[in-house]
């Protein structure tokens, strides 16, 4: 796997999500820089149909947890939905609680992000590179911490026909689609950048309130492997480097 893949991985994980419920309780006003009316006519003209949406969604993943759901994602470097997938990666998603969450990427390279409180470590095995920083600010860009966000209903429309909560706002470059199952789990969601690039997650097989390993959260890296601390006030060419 190439190192843009990797720096492209690790921008799906700031851009707005790449875990699951993460770091829920740090949620921090957003004001709705666009007007709503860019929302297309399927969407529910009230906000209360997708305040019961969202509140459904949150009591599923409330009593479901700890759980764990295998997942497939799928990276394009251009929105339209018909371009070639430039990277296809699976794997399962571990959550314990809002504090606690371990996203493991097991085909095609073997990947993890470990998230602790503020805490973040991204290990990729073929880079033999360990990342290490904090969420901060950041976590205001995760999907599922969205769904947990006071202010989101300023800025969500549900879409009955789609069955799929829509999230878009314009200054924090948020522009999502979550699809629900019956059972009011996410089980797509879609999501694009400013660049351009397209990223879309499946998820399925939910494991409902399993028992999680204490060594589950235990991140086990190899001899020699680059360490990068990470920090979002650093500039990005002065991150700190070693060997572990």
């Amino acid at each position: 796997m190439t190192r843009d893949f990797n720096r492209l991985n690790i921008r799906v994980f700031f851009f707005a999500c790449s875990c699951f419920l993460a770091h829920i309780i740090y949620t921090n006003s957003v004001v709705l820089s666009a007007s709503p009316s860019w929302f297309p006519a399927s969407f529910s003209a009230t906000g209360h149909d997708v305040q019961e949406k969202i509140k459904e969604i949150r009591r599923s993943l409330n009593r479901i947890k700890p759980f764990k759901v295998s997942f497939v994602q799928q990276v394009s470097s251009e929105k339209n939905a018909n371009m070639p997938v430039d990277l296809e990666e699976s794997g399962e998603i571990l959550f314990k609680n809002d504090q606690q969450l371990k996203w493991t990427y097991l085909e095609p390279d073997y990947k993890v992000f470990l998230l602790e409180g503020d805490d973040y470590q991204f290990y990729d095995e073929d880079n033999e590179q360990l990342i290490i920083g904090k969420i901060k600010d950041r976590s205001q860009q995760w999907i599922w911490q969205l769904l947990f966000a006071d202010d989101i209903f300023r800025y969500a429309r549900w879409d009955e026909a789609r069955k799929s909560i829509h999230i878009k706002n314009d200054r924090d470059s948020i522009d999502m689609e979550i699809i629900i199952n019956s059972d009011s789990l996410p089980v797509k969601v879609v999501q694009t950048d400013l660049s351009g690039a397209r990223m879309v997650y499946y998820f399925k097989d939910y494991c409902q309130r399993i028992i999680i390993p204490e060594d589950a959260f235990r991140l086990q890296v190899p001899e020699g492997v680059d360490i990068v601390r990470q920090y979002q006030d650093e500039d990005e060419n002065e991150q700190k480097k070693e060997k572990k």
